[in-house]
């Protein structure tokens, strides 16, 4: 849709006539839903469920607060920066609702050992409190590791830690090695 197509619609929206606005709402759901629907998938990576459901949540908004706009020719930026807004809150929430959800399945109660005597535990216990204090002290990287693990990709966990897929891939290169000074002395055990 062009720029000046944006400014039509826009002064369709801002109309007092019931006919014009019930005509900008057709054309801004006929000509925008598809788009909006691709540009949350492309872009932000979501499932096309959730695109449909940003995508109406943002027609819907756009519709009700075009007249807040008073340059025609802002209209297009306001209406894709509105757009992209609904997906960042839409990120945030779900990352949220998974850090929450992920702290409390695996919060068990168990007492920490700061120094760890190596000859008295086996390689596994040790692994486990080393997991457990990197957990503790690093939720965030424990949270990547572990979405990393059950299989998930870069560009799947990027959303979630609102980064790039390719910032992913090194946070959870460097929570490799981070974990490692929890563990690393392990190997020693037999």
């Amino acid at each position: 849709m062009k720029t000046k197509k944006f400014e039509e619609l826009h002064a369709l929206l801002v109309s007092n006539d019931d006919n014009h606005l019930n005509r900008g709402y057709r054309i801004l759901f006929e000509s925008l839903r598809n788009k909006m629907i691709g540009h949350f998938i492309k872009k932000f990576r979501l499932n096309e469920e959730s695109a449909q459901d940003l995508t109406h949540e943002s027609l819907i908004t756009i519709m009700e607060k075009a007249h807040t706009v008073k340059e025609p020719k802002a209209f297009v930026g306001w209406c894709w920066k509105l757009t992209d807004r609904k997906a960042l809150d839409y990120l945030r929430k779900t990352k949220r609702e998974k850090i929450e959800f992920n702290t409390d399945k695996f919060d068990i109660e168990i007492k920490q050992q700061k120094n760890i005597n190596v000859g008295n535990v086996d390689k596994r216990i040790c692994i486990q409190k080393g997991s457990e204090r990197f957990k503790e002290e690093h939720p965030m990287r424990h949270y990547a590791l572990e979405l990393f693990a059950q299989g998930f990709t870069h560009a799947e966990i990027a959303p979630r830690l609102d980064k790039t897929p390719g910032a992913t891939k090194e946070f959870i290169s460097q929570c490799r090695k981070i974990i490692d000074t929890f563990i690393g002395h392990c190997k020693e055990i037999k």
